[in-house]
């Protein structure tokens, strides 16, 4: 969790260093997002049912 916190946090560093400290939020919330979303596009995709299907 600690690695995952400073990731974040490095994520919010180069936003500042790149877009801006006003917009530095952006990339991170959009990485975590983007973590949340997909995993559960693959469990629905690749789930229980995928593999009776086949």
């Amino acid at each position: 969790m600690i690695r995952d916190a400073a990731g974040l946090l490095g994520l919010t560093a180069l936003g500042a260093a790149t877009i801006g400290v006003a917009r530095s939020w952006f990339l991170p919330l959009g990485w975590t997002l983007l973590a949340v979303v997909l995993p559960a596009l693959v469990t629905l995709r690749d789930g229980p049912l995928a593999s009776a299907e086949t």
